[in-house]
């Protein structure tokens, strides 16, 4: 990664020039690095390579013994920046798991017309027998895989099951989605 200094002190990575330069309006491709390197409005000061999972950047003291050295420095995550990375991750998981789950409901009243799953479960107390049905099977379909997908949460969340890689892990476990006759 490269770091940029930008107008004295403003400190970003190279390429990110929307947010290095937030109120600039740039064209569609952006600037390039030689253009504004050019124009003086960016050093670049060192390129620096670091494993975001194990180590971050730290501002420090840019000047040692009058030479200017450096803006930030790679150091290791702290043991509280691992608890929270990991909590990010298995949120992010979580979330995906939840949203891919519902994207199948959806879909799967979808193949009978329906706007989503919730629309579907409204026909449940409709007067003309076909959407009864379909909307009370849509119901049942709906509460058996929630069920098993808080079921399966509330495990990882207990401990007693690994935190599932995604979405794919955890999919053929849920109650199979399927119009009856």
């Amino acid at each position: 990664m490269k770091i940029a200094i930008v107008n004295n002190g403003v400190v970003g990575a190279i390429g990110n020039y929307w947010e290095l330069f937030p109120n600039t309006s740039f064209p569609a491709s952006g600037p390039n690095d030689a253009f504004l390197q050019e124009q003086s409005a960016m050093t670049v000061l060192e390129s620096l390579t670091y494993d975001a999972s194990t180590e971050k950047l730290e501002a420090c003291e840019p000047y040692v013994d009058g030479t200017f050295v450096a803006v930030v420095r790679v150091v290791p995550l702290t043991d509280e920046d691992l608890n929270t990375l990991e909590a990010n991750k298995k949120a992010a998981v979580k979330n995906d798991i939840i949203q891919q789950t519902q994207a199948r409901l959806d879909a799967f009243a979808m193949t009978r017309n329906y706007d989503s799953i919730l629309s579907a479960c409204t026909y449940a107390a409709s007067p003309t027998l076909k959407f009864a049905t379909e909307g009370q099977y849509c119901v049942e379909q709906r509460d058996a895989t929630w069920a098993t997908l808080l079921e399966i949460l509330a495990d990882v969340e207990a401990g007693t099951r690994p935190v599932p890689t995604g979405y794919a892990e955890i999919e053929p476990e849920l109650p199979p989605l399927v119009w009856p006759n």
